[in-house]
């Protein structure tokens, strides 16, 4: 199995995308998001005044960075205005034109006669369909329904959307979400109990991963660097596992701000002794891991994407 990896051009153009992209993509399914739902956002909060420096993502340079995604046999999503079928065709048409493959986006309220043109696009026939966050489930369950019934040839991207068993339900081909870092959003840590994920209760639950002393150390649940961050890495990534074996692939989503995905991954296997179960270290030692790597990423990267590539050989993880 590989590691399924979705980043946001809206974060990918704020670095050295070309990379992290080559080297994520030697290692890792890669999909790239063309950050609309976070340039949505963010426009927004320029408008009233709530963010400086509103940068829009801006089309001609994301289909250059496309060409080069492309290249590495990476997927890349199809740059769509929220809401706005209309403008989202015209981008994707676009994209199309100049020799791109790009992943269609089915947006919200869109005309489901738009699906025969979105077919062939994308080398493995996906449709990104958006809208999970902040809806009734109902709703975007029978979304993804009535989409598989006007494109019973699409495989099916449902955007922001994991949730087990429920997923494996859908007509769906492949998800992603930014749960796994809940832990250090919220100090709510989630564990994969084979099925499904539940919350753990720090109290009761956290007992069997750590002596009570370290329960104590609250700074651990709590911070951007966190062992429950951990705990729930190694439950997404055994959820990855059981949802590839039954044909639904999940992608991890990188996210800026609380936490660089490929450090949790390095530093979470390498303290665990490159095993994805039982989780067998403590918060003391993962925290130094962590630190190491986290310096590593900062000051030699060279090394560090050595240790990444080794790191995925010894836990497991292949190139295929």
């Amino acid at each position: 199995m590989r590691i399924n990896i979705l980043a946001s051009w809206a974060y990918l153009r704020t670095i050295n995308y070309q990379e992290y992209t080559s080297n994520v993509a030697k290692h890792a399914n890669l999909m790239v998001d063309s950050g609309a739902f976070t340039d949505y956002w963010a426009r927004i909060k320029a408008s009233i005044g709530k963010s400086k420096g509103y940068v829009p993502v801006n089309l001609e340079e994301y289909m250059k960075a496309c060409v080069y995604f492309d290249a590495l046999g990476a997927h890349y999503i199809a740059l769509d205005y929220v809401r706005h079928e209309d403008q989202t065709m015209i981008n994707m048409r676009k994209m199309v034109d100049a020799g791109l493959r790009p992943i269609p986006i089915f947006v919200e309220g869109g005309n489901h006669k738009n699906l025969l043109e979105m077919k062939d696009v994308n080398r493995n026939n996906m449709i990104c369909v958006p809208g999970a966050a902040k809806v009734d489930k109902v709703y975007f369950h029978d979304r993804m329904w009535r989409v598989k019934q006007h494109a019973p040839w699409a495989n099916i991207h449902a955007l922001g959307y994991f949730r087990l068993p429920n997923a494996l339900k859908l007509p769906i081909y492949s998800c992603d979400s930014t749960t796994w870092v809940d832990a250090q959003r919220y100090g709510h840590i989630i564990e994969f109990d084979g099925r499904k994920f539940k919350g753990l209760n720090k109290d009761m639950d956290l007992a069997r991963y750590c002596s009570p002393d370290d329960l104590k150390v609250k700074s651990y649940w709590h911070t951007g660097r966190t062992y429950g961050n951990a705990i729930a890495m190694i439950s997404f990534i055994q959820a990855m596992e059981y949802c590839t074996q039954r044909n639904l692939h999940y992608y991890l989503v990188e996210c800026t701000g609380t936490s660089q995905l490929l450090k949790v991954i390095v530093a979470t296997l390498i303290a665990n002794n490159h095993k994805l179960s039982p989780i067998v270290f403590n918060p003391k030692i993962y925290q130094h891991v962590y630190d190491e790597v986290s310096d590593l990423h900062k000051n030699n990267r060279q090394v560090f994407w050595k240790l990444w590539q080794n790191t995925l050989e010894g836990s497991g993880f292949t190139n295929d």
